[in-house]
């Protein structure tokens, strides 16, 4: 994207993790400090989380401990994420940015971990266990340093189970979106 864009079609936020979203749905946004990004408000952007809702098709009743889900992940957990860190089953999990959708395959949302098994099973095993253990970090889930405590190569694919679905759609729900990136999970030993 380059050019000239309308301050009035332009996007600002004091998260990157909501600018990253927007850069992926090729919708303007820019990062600024908080005096900043007051001031440009002031002046005609507009606010880039007011813009953003998660969306999902369906989504099941009632979400499945973590450790169901990755019982390699029970011997790093804190002790209050061990009893409370959750998994939801989703179907359709997109952001929805200014209008345009960028499908995700998971989304920490409220406290719990949105999972598209569709969209997470068609990624590659090695970038399942990064975005897991990404969003269990982004979570404060793990005690310690969990990248040296969950080598990748320890963890099984066959683990991730499927739950019933039902019909469901989010209207607007951002909290789970503004939390900071922690890169060093990717990083190959």
């Amino acid at each position: 994207m380059s050019g000239i864009v309308d301050l009035g079609e332009c996007h600002v936020t004091q998260s990157s993790t909501l600018a990253a979203a927007a850069l992926e749905a090729e919708v303007p946004a820019i990062v600024l400090s908080p005096s900043a990004c007051t001031f440009w408000l002031s002046c005609g952007a507009q606010a880039l989380g007011s813009h953003i809702r998660i969306e999902t098709s369906s989504k099941t009743d009632t979400p499945v401990p973590l450790v169901e889900v990755v019982p390699e992940f029970g011997e790093i957990l804190t002790d209050e994420a061990r009893e409370t860190a959750l998994v939801r089953f989703v179907i359709g999990l997109a952001l929805r940015v200014a209008g345009k959708p960028v499908m995700k395959p998971c989304i920490l949302e409220g406290g719990e971990l949105w999972l598209d098994r569709e969209q997470f099973d068609g990624l590659p095993w090695r970038v399942q266990v990064e975005l897991l253990i990404g969003k269990a970090l982004n979570a404060k889930w793990f005690s310690g340093d969990a990248a040296a405590a969950v080598p990748v190569g320890n963890l099984r694919p066959e683990i991730l189970v499927m739950q019933p679905a039902q019909n469901w759609h989010r209207q607007r729900a951002t909290d789970g979106l503004d939390s900071t990136w922690d890169w060093r999970v990717l990083v190959q030993r």
